[in-house]
C-alpha cells in the first residue's frame, strides 16, 4: 500500500477568540507529517508548530514527501506525554524562514492507515493508529459529537478545518460545533452512527501508548474512546511545545 498522507489532528498552538455563538476561546492546530524513510513499518512522524499562525503557516514548508495540513480548529483542551523521536529522527525541524528557530516539534508518530468506507456528504473515511499518549478534557456545557462503530465502540469528535466552521475569519464556514447534531449530515461510515449531546459534567478521554483515529477526507478527526481517566504524566500540550 502506498504511503497516504492523509490530515491527523494532534496539537495546537493559537488560541482563537471566540465566536458570537461561543465565547469559549478556540485553539488550532498546525502540523506537518514527514516521511518515516528510516522505517518501513511507519508511515510518518508527527511534528507540530511552536509560534506558528494562521499569518506564519504559509511560510511553512514541508519536505518532499510530506504532508502539511490545513489551520484546524481543536474541539477539546488537550494533555500530552512528551515523548522523545526514536533513533535517527530529528526531535524540532527548521521549515519557516519567518518564526525564530525550529518550529516544528516531534509528537509521535503514524503507524498505520487504510481507507474503510466512502460516503458522498463526507468523503473517504480513513482508520488510523497514532503513536502518541493524550488525554482530551470536554468541560461541562459543551457539545460533544461522536461515532458509535458496528461492534458498539465509541469515538469522539476532536478537531475539524477551520475553514468548514463558523470560527473562519474568511467568514465562509457554516459548520458550528457548539450546536447538537452540527455534524449529522456528514454520514460516518456504513453501519455507524452519529449523535452528539451537552456535557453535564466533565468527560475525560485518555489514550496511552496508542490511539485508534478516524478521520475524513473532508477533514474531520474522531478518536476512539478507550478509558475515562486521565494520564498523570500528561501535560498541557502548549508547555510541551514551549520545551
Amino acid at each position: 500500500m502506498s504511503r497516504l498522507l492523509t490530515p491527523i489532528l494532534i496539537a495546537c498552538s493559537l488560541t482563537l477568540a471566540g465566536s458570537a455563538s461561543s465565547e469559549v476561546p478556540r485553539k488550532l492546530t498546525f502540523e506537518v507529517r514527514v516521511p518515516a524513510d528510516e522505517d518501513p513499518d511507519v508511515f510518518g512522524h508527527i511534528y507540530i508548530c511552536n509560534g506558528c499562525t494562521p499569518e506564519t503557516w504559509p511560510s511553512v514548508l514541508a519536505p518532499e514527501g510530506g504532508f502539511k495540513t490545513r489551520d484546524r480548529l481543536r474541539l477539546t483542551e488537550m494533555y500530552l506525554t512528551p515523548r522523545e523521536a526514536p533513533e535517527g529522527v530529528a526531535p524540532a525541524l527548521d521549515m519557516s524562514s519567518k518564526i525564530p528557530g525550529d518550529e516544528m516539534v516531534y509528537t509521535g508518530s503514524l503507524l498505520s492507515i487504510r481507507p474503510i468506507a466512502y460516503r458522498f456528504s463526507s468523503g473517504i473515511h480513513f482508520r488510523m493508529r497514532v503513536l502518541r499518549t493524550t488525554t482530551f478534557v470536554y468541560e461541562a456545557g459543551r457539545v460533544v459529537h461522536e461515532l458509535t462503530d458496528r461492534e458498539g465502540g465509541k469515538w469522539i469528535l476532536f478537531s475539524v478545518p477551520l475553514s468548514k466552521t463558523i470560527h473562519d475569519p474568511a467568514g465562509e464556514g457554516t459548520l458550528d460545533p457548539d450546536q447538537l447534531d452540527a455534524f449529522a449530515h456528514l454520514k460516518p461510515p456504513y453501519w455507524w452512527s452519529y449523535s452528539s449531546r451537552r456535557l453535564e459534567e466533565d468527560l475525560v478521554v485518555s489514550v496511552v501508548g496508542v490511539a485508534d483515529v478516524v478521520g475524513s477526507s473532508w477533514g474531520a478527526a474522531w478518536q476512539m474512546i478507550t478509558g475515562d481517566e486521565e494520564v498523570k504524566t500528561s501535560i498541557p500540550v502548549e508547555e510541551v511545545l514551549n520545551r
